[in-house]
C-alpha cells in the first residue's frame, strides 16, 4: 500500500464549478520514502467566469498562486489531465490523502462535471479530522500552516512553497509523517479510528447536491409562505377574522403538498394565514410538535391545533 498526498489550488470557485488550476501530488510507501511526486499545472480556461479571483488575495495578503496567469493560460486545460488524475486516484494500492480534503473532493467532483467527464471513484482520507479529534496533538488553528508550523520541522518546512501544489502535499505528508509517530500507529489505522475522515467520492458530492437542492426546496417554499403571509397583513389587522386567524409551524410548510392542503383549507373558510405574531393559532404537525411549542413559546394549549383536525375544516 502506498499514501498519495493531494493538494489542489483553483483560480475561482465562482458558481457553478470550481476552476482547478493545479493538481499537486506526493507518492509515498509505508516508510514514507518517495516514489513519485509532481503537479499538474492546468488552465483553468479563458473567460470572465474563469479568471482568478484577487478577492482571495484582499482576504489573504500572503497568498499568490505559483506561476503568472498567463503561464497558467498557456497550459492545456483539465480534460488533457483527466487521465493521469484517474490513474493516481482510483489505483486501488493507493491511499489518497490530503489536508481539508473534502474542499479537493468537491474541486475534482466540480472538474470533471464542469466538462462533463465522468467522475472518479476512490476514498479521500482528511488528515485535519485526525488533527480535531486528538486536542493532545495542539496544532493550533490555521489549515494547514498551523499544522506545519506545530509538527514539521521549520528547516524542512522553509524549503517549500505555501500554496504551491506540489509542495502543500508534500508538507501534508508530513504533518501526517509526524501525527503517525506522535500517536504511534500506521496512518491507515489513525484512520479507521478517526470518525468522518474518510469520504467515499463521488457519492460525498452528490449527497451534498442533493442537500443544497433540498435546501433551494425549502427556502422556496418558504418564500411562498411569506408572500402569503406579507399579502394577508391587512386581513390579519382586520378585527372581523380574530379567531381565524392561522399560522402554520416551519415543519409542516417544507412538505409542499401539505402546504397546498393548508392554503385550500384556509381559502375554503375564509381563515388567514399569517405571521405567527398576528396569529390565533398556530397549526402543529402531532402532539409531540405541540409539546415543544408550547415549551418555546410558553403559549397555552388552546393556541395550537393539530394539523389532521386542521384539514378536517
Amino acid at each position: 500500500m502506498n499514501y498519495l498526498f493531494v493538494d489542489i489550488e483553483c483560480s475561482n470557485h465562482f458558481r457553478p464549478y470550481a476552476k482547478m488550476c493545479e493538481f499537486g501530488y506526493v507518492l509515498v510507501n509505508e516508510k514514507y520514502e518517495i516514489l513519485d511526486k509532481g503537479a499538474y499545472v492546468i488552465s483553468p480556461g479563458y473567460g470572465r467566469r474563469n479568471m482568478f479571483d484577487k478577492n482571495i488575495i484582499k482576504r489573504d495578503p500572503s497568498f499568490s498562486w505559483a506561476y503568472s496567469e498567463n503561464y497558467y493560460y498557456s497550459c492545456p486545460e483539465y480534460p488533457s489531465f483527466y487521465l493521469y488524475l484517474k490513474e493516481l486516484l482510483e489505483n486501488k494500492d493507493n491511499y489518497v490523502v490530503g489536508y481539508s480534503f473534502l474542499d479537493d473532493i468537491r474541486d475534482i467532483f466540480d472538474s470533471n462535471a464542469r466538462y462533463n467527464m465522468k467522475q472518479f471513484v476512490y476514498k479521500g482520507h482528511d488528515i485535519q479530522k485526525v488533527i480535531k479529534d486528538h486536542p493532545e496533538l495542539e496544532v493550533p488553528k490555521g489549515g494547514l500552516k498551523g499544522a506545519v508550523e506545530k509538527l514539521v520541522d521549520k528547516e524542512e518546512a522553509s524549503a517549500l512553497r505555501p500554496h504551491f501544489s506540489e509542495d502543500d502535499a508534500i508538507l501534508t505528508m508530513l504533518v501526517s509523517k509526524k501525527i503517525e509517530e506522535i500517536l504511534g500507529m500506521p496512518l491507515y489505522k489513525i484512520f479507521d479510528n478517526t470518525p468522518g475522515s474518510i469520504m467515499d467520492a463521488p457519492d460525498i458530492c452528490y449527497k451534498s447536491i442533493e442537500k443544497q437542492k433540498e435546501k433551494a426546496r425549502v427556502y422556496e417554499l418558504t418564500q411562498k409562505v411569506r408572500a402569503i403571509q406579507e399579502a394577508n397583513i391587512d386581513k390579519a389587522n382586520d378585527l372581523k377574522y380574530i379567531g381565524k386567524r392561522y399560522n402554520v409551524s416551519s415543519d409542516i410548510f417544507r412538505d409542499e403538498k401539505m402546504l397546498n392542503q393548508i392554503i385550500d383549507v384556509c381559502n375554503r373558510n375564509d381563515y388567514v394565514l399569517t405571521f405567527f405574531r398576528l396569529a390565533d393559532f398556530s397549526v402543529v404537525r402531532d402532539e409531540e410538535h405541540k409539546k415543544r411549542a408550547m415549551e418555546r413559546s410558553g403559549l397555552s394549549e388552546d393556541k395550537y391545533v393539530l394539523l389532521n383536525y386542521f384539514l378536517s375544516k
